[in-house]
C-alpha cells in the first residue's frame, strides 16, 4: 500500500468516524426523548386547578368503567427562589418546581443519588448537582437540611443538572396548580385521551395543551437519514443498471427481482419503517378539512411552545429538538462526502482493509460515544449500513463492470 492510499484511508476514517459520532449522539439524545417525554402536557392559564379537583375527576372516570385512567401530576414552577444552607451560611437563587403527584413525570432527568420522595413527603427535596455545589461545596449532600421561605427541607435526592433546581411535594388540597402532566402509558392515542378527560370532568377555562408527539415522530425519522442515503443510494445504483441494460429482458428480469431483494432486506436488516400516527389518519380520505385543521393544531401547538412563559422542560426539549436535527444533518452530509469520496478514490481499493477500517472505526466511535455518556438502545442500520455499502459497492463493481454480463 503506497503513501498516497494510506492518505486517503486517513481521511476516509476520520470522516466515518465523525459522521458516527453525531450519528450517535443525535440518536442517543432522541432516544431520551422518546424516553423522559411520555405524557401529555397541559398548561393552564387562568382559573388553575387544585389536587382536590384532579381527585374527584379521577373517581369519576374510575366509575365511567373505562381503562384509560391516567396518572396525573400537577405543578407549579418558580423561576426564581432564595435556598439557604444555615449550618454554611450560603445561599443561592433556584428554579423551584412544587408538584403534586409523581415528580419524574415533570422533571426529565434520572436520579443520581438518593430517590424522588412521594406526595405525602412534604418534608423532603430534589435538587440538582449544581445547587449542591453551590450551598455545599460537593454532591455528597443527601440527607443534609436546606431552607427555603423559612421551612426546612431534607434532601432525599441529586439529580444532575447544571442548573441550580429544587424540587418539593405540595400536598394542600386548596393549594392552585397551572401546569398539569397526564400519562397514559404507552397508549398512542394519548392526546386523544387527554383532551376527552380535561373536557369532561375538569375543564379549565384556558389551557393549551402542548402536543409533543408530532415533533418525536419527525425526529424519529430523521434519526434514521444516514440509513436512507445509503440505501437509497444503493437503490439507485440497481435502478440505473436496470435502466442499462432494459435491452436485454432477461437481465431486466433478474435485476427487478434484485432491486426488490434488495428493498425488503434493506427493510428488515436496518428496521426501516414509516408508520403514521394515529391522529394523522383520516376517518375519511376525502375529508381534505381534517388536514387543515390538523395542521392548524400542530402550528397552535408549536406557538403555545414558543409564546407561553417557558418552563425548564419544554426547554429542555426544544434544546434537545435543535440539538438532535443539527447532529443528525451534519451526520448524513458527512455520510455523502463518504460517498463521493470512496467514489473518488477507494473505489478500487482492497475491500478487505476498506472493510476492516469501518468496522475499527465503528468500534472507536462508539467507544467514545460510551465515554461521553452517549447510550443508546441498539440499532441494527447504524452498525450495519456502511459494512453493508462498502460490500455492496465491491459487488456490484464486479458484476456491473462494462466487460461483464449477468
Amino acid at each position: 500500500m503506497t503513501k498516497r492510499q494510506i492518505e486517503r484511508i486517513i481521511i476516509f476514517s476520520v470522516l466515518i468516524l465523525a459522521a458516527m459520532i453525531l450519528w450517535g449522539r443525535g440518536i442517543t439524545k432522541q432516544q431520551y426523548l422518546e424516553e423522559n417525554f411520555k405524557t401529555v402536557s397541559i398548561r393552564i392559564q387562568k382559573d388553575g386547578v387544585n389536587s382536590q379537583t384532579i381527585k374527584e375527576a379521577l373517581e369519576n372516570k374510575a366509575d365511567s368503567a373505562t381503562n384509560d385512567i391516567p396518572d396525573i401530576t400537577i405543578w407549579n414552577y418558580i423561576k426564581e427562589k432564595k435556598v439557604e444552607n444555615k449550618t454554611l451560611l450560603t445561599e443561592a437563587s433556584v428554579g423551584l418546581y412544587e408538584v403534586n403527584g409523581n415528580m419524574e413525570l415533570v422533571y426529565p432527568y434520572s436520579i443520581k443519588q438518593g430517590f424522588f420522595p412521594d406526595l405525602e413527603d412534604n418534608k423532603g427535596c430534589v435538587i440538582s448537582n449544581m445547587l449542591a455545589y453551590k450551598l455545599f461545596r460537593s454532591a455528597d449532600v443527601v440527607g443534609n437540611t436546606i431552607v427555603v421561605d423559612n421551612k426546612s427541607y431534607k434532601i432525599r435526592g441529586i439529580v444532575e443538572d447544571k442548573n441550580p433546581v429544587m424540587l418539593i411535594s405540595s400536598c394542600k388540597k386548596e393549594k392552585i396548580f397551572y401546569n398539569m402532566n397526564l400519562f397514559y402509558g404507552n397508549q398512542k392515542n394519548a392526546k386523544k385521551l387527554a383532551v376527552d378527560f380535561l373536557s369532561t370532568f375538569i375543564s379549565p377555562t384556558n389551557y393549551k395543551l402542548i402536543n409533543q408527539d408530532i415533533l418525536k415522530y419527525c425526529l424519529e425519522i430523521i434519526k434514521d437519514f444516514p440509513i436512507w442515503l445509503l440505501a437509497a443510494y444503493m437503490l439507485l445504483i440497481v435502478l440505473k443498471n436496470i435502466w442499462k441494460r432494459r435491452a436485454f429482458v432477461f437481465q431486466t428480469i433478474i435485476l427487478i427481482v434484485v432491486f426488490f431483494m434488495l428493498f425488503f432486506t434493506f427493510r428488515w436488516a436496518f428496521e426501516l419503517s414509516l408508520s403514521i400516527p394515529q391522529d394523522f389518519i383520516p376517518t375519511k380520505w376525502s375529508d381534505f378539512s381534517f388536514w387543515t385543521s390538523k395542521f392548524g393544531e400542530v402550528k397552535d401547538s408549536l406557538q403555545s411552545m414558543k409564546y407561553l412563559e417557558p418552563v425548564p422542560r419544554d426547554v429542555i426539549f426544544q434544546s434537545y429538538c435543535m440539538r438532535i436535527i443539527f447532529d443528525i444533518l451534519l451526520a448524513t452530509t458527512l455520510m455523502i462526502i463518504v460517498i463521493i469520496y470512496h467514489r473518488m478514490y477507494l473505489k478500487e481499493g482492497n475491500y478487505l482493509w476498506i472493510i476492516i477500517d469501518v468496522a475499527l472505526i465503528q468500534t472507536l466511535a462508539i467507544g467514545i460515544l460510551f465515554f461521553q455518556g452517549n447510550i443508546f438502545n441498539q440499532i441494527r442500520g447504524y452498525y450495519l449500513v456502511l459494512p453493508f455499502y462498502i460490500t455492496f459497492m465491491h459487488i456490484q463493481k464486479i458484476i456491473f463492470s462494462e466487460d461483464k454480463l449477468l
